[in-house]
């Protein structure tokens, strides 16, 4: 079974997203191998933020937190029907690490101070928001930018578990979204507020979610975990140094290791290769 989509369902005046992004939590993971704790982080980034693709119908949308938190920063891009992401400061140990490191609090990790910023690209137009961090839990930041900066009043839910023998394998990973239309009524709101409560998110799969919602399904998406780098795309980024530049790098060797951030992926390049033409 495939988990990674998003179900886009109309409900009176609302627009919902239901999504599971499971398989490209696992992707990511995979790639980083990080400790527990920063797994769990860059899991909840990737489920809150995914759908963002088709909010916006945008194909390029940059994601960045910055805080004063242990992790620094953290980045997720989305590409065509692609994400990647990543932690900047990986490296947090914590004394829940072998046990209970689903129930840390993200706010440890992400600290008490900082700011979410989207940019995306709309038909060649460049959008770029910031808003502070309300609640360093990624979804009520998310939530908060969505109504502050968009003005569109949503509400977030993420369900999201890593195994507890194995934290670079999420148990599952999935994400609702209520977004009110702009002819809403207050009754649409209480709607949302109510069913929310009634229906404890992480207690229900995500099929019986659906048909709890009882909504009118428009279509489903899908957004896959894949790195665009290329040894080619490296390449033409060295050929914009300064031809002293390129000489220092390779003043000792004949080539230069290149490791990709977002997938660890290896490249050898060699001087010739960014020789001036």
């Amino acid at each position: 079974m495939i988990r990674n989509f998003t179900k886009i369902i109309i409900k009176n005046n609302i627009r919902i997203y239901l999504s599971d992004f499971t398989d490209n939590v696992n992707q990511v993971l995979a790639y980083h191998k990080y400790k527990p704790f920063p797994n769990l982080i860059l899991a909840n980034a990737i489920v809150a933020f995914s759908p963002l693709r088709f909010l916006y119908e945008s194909d390029n949308i940059l994601i960045r937190i910055e805080s004063n938190g242990a992790i620094k920063s953290l980045i997720l891009e989305i590409k065509d029907e692609n994400i990647r992401a990543l932690i900047s400061n990986p490296n947090i140990e914590t004394e829940y690490d072998k046990s209970n490191f689903n129930s840390i609090p993200l706010i440890l990790g992400l600290g008490d101070n900082g700011f979410l910023e989207i940019s995306r690209e709309v038909k060649n137009n460049f959008f770029r928001s910031k808003t502070l961090l309300a609640k360093s839990d990624i979804v009520t930041d998310l939530a908060y930018f969505l109504n502050k900066s968009d003005q569109i009043y949503s509400a977030l839910i993420n369900d999201v578990e890593l195994f507890d023998d194995n934290p670079n394998v999420a148990k599952k990973a999935k994400n609702v979204i209520f977004q009110l239309l702009p002819n809403h009524t207050e009754e649409d709101k209480i709607w949302i507020e109510e069913f929310i409560k009634k229906y404890e998110f992480d207690k229900y799969s995500l099929l019986d979610y659906e048909k709890l919602i009882d909504g009118k399904l428009l279509e489903i998406k899908q957004i896959d975990a894949s790195c665009w780098c290329s040894k080619n795309k490296i390449i033409s980024t060295l050929k914009l140094l300064k031809e002293k530049e390129i000489n220092d790098l390779f003043k000792k060797d004949k080539n230069i290791e290149v490791i990709c951030e977002f997938c660890s992926t290896k490249y050898i390049i060699f001087k010739k290769d960014v020789k001036y033409d």
